[in-house]
């Protein structure tokens, strides 16, 4: 990753330290709502408050009592100056208490209190970072839920390229990285670098290219899963004129040929369409459709499958011994 990319906050001026010092000696000249957010105490920030102190007053350096409550996680405080007026968006050199709230120590609750009380949630910081790219970078899985839940993008990217995935497997957070891939990120975006999900994987530990995969994969199943229903009432729109029987062997022939080719939501698809034309059936139709369901990894259908073979076939029937053995893996899969 480029230097660049990674720096965020700039580091305090000198002239900060001087000031922390002048404050130790009894010589302090931080506005006092300030100081009362330095030491966290909400009940002493109310009370300035109601004296008529300005919420929107600035340290020495130019960040506003907002800022290092958000900063900080105090959510009392951010709350309470909030509903005293303070500018929920008044930056500190390009940064929004909302951004400094993600970065560092904002917990969900301050995020939900900045939010509520208004924050711009598409600010980037100077170096170009949404919320949603710091919290991949910096926080869990919990953080990117919520933010994604009120709204946050998901489709953004650093000035280099970096994406929200990719962020999160350079990070090596595994649980984030599953999640985001669940969510629809993709691993093929590749930063100013030419690094996509994969070639970073590739150099993390808890992070696997095979792993990215996989759940990459999985992602894409349900994708096709999800659009069964309407490629269901289109195929029935589509051959809604054509004779009973022409139908029963043209999806035969369909249920047979993807299931020789391993494309099983295929295979479910022409199961179902031959289920609803309502015409006998074969044994051996109903335990490729639990095959076909298992691999599908919907165990609780599959056993349906395999159980009304077994009722319909027998201990004679061809395929009986392989659909016990599949209904054990489908009751272990139950299990699990």
């Amino acid at each position: 990753m480029k230097r660049q990319s990674l720096r965020l906050i700039p580091k305090l001026p000198l002239f900060a330290g001087v000031v922390l010092l002048m404050g130790l000696a009894g010589c302090s000249v931080q506005p006092r709502v300030i100081t009362a957010t330095f030491d966290n105490d909400a009940a002493r920030v109310q009370s300035l408050l109601n004296e008529g102190a300005d919420p929107n007053a600035v340290s020495e350096t130019g960040y506003t009592a907002l800022y290092r409550a958000a900063e900080k996680g105090q959510t009392d405080i951010v709350k309470t100056l909030l509903e005293g007026g303070a500018r929920v968006d008044a930056s500190w050199k390009g940064w929004t208490p909302l951004l400094a709230a993600v970065r560092y120590e904002g917990s969900i609750e301050t995020i939900a209190a900045l939010l509520d009380g208004g924050a711009d949630m598409t600010k980037r910081s100077p170096d170009d970072w949404s919320i949603v790219l710091l919290a991949a970078r910096y926080r869990d899985v919990a953080m990117m839920k919520y933010l994604l839940k009120r709204g946050a993008s998901l489709n953004v990217t650093t000035d280099h390229g970096w994406s929200p995935l990719s962020l999160a497997v350079f990070a090596d957070n595994r649980e984030l990285v599953e999640y985001l891939i669940s969510v629809g990120a993709s691993p093929d975006v590749k930063n100013d670098d030419g690094d996509d999900s994969y070639t970073l994987a590739a150099k993390t530990k808890n992070v696997t290219p095979e792993m990215v995969r996989q759940w990459y994969a999985a992602h894409q199943q349900k994708q096709r899963l999800e659009r069964l229903e309407d490629r269901l009432a289109q195929t029935e729109s589509r051959d809604s004129g054509l004779p009973m029987q022409f139908k029963r062997d043209k999806y035969l022939v369909a249920f047979s040929t993807a299931l020789k080719s391993e494309n099983y939501i295929d295979a479910l698809l022409y199961a179902r369409l031959l289920d609803r034309l309502s015409i006998p059936m074969e044994d051996s139709f109903y335990y490729f459709w639990g095959e076909a369901l298992l691999e599908l990894d919907d165990p609780e259908a599959a056993l349906t499958k395999f159980k009304r073979y077994i009722n319909r076939a027998g201990s004679s029937g061809q395929y009986y011994t392989l659909a016990l053995q599949k209904l054990l893996d489908a009751e272990r899969m139950l299990e699990n």
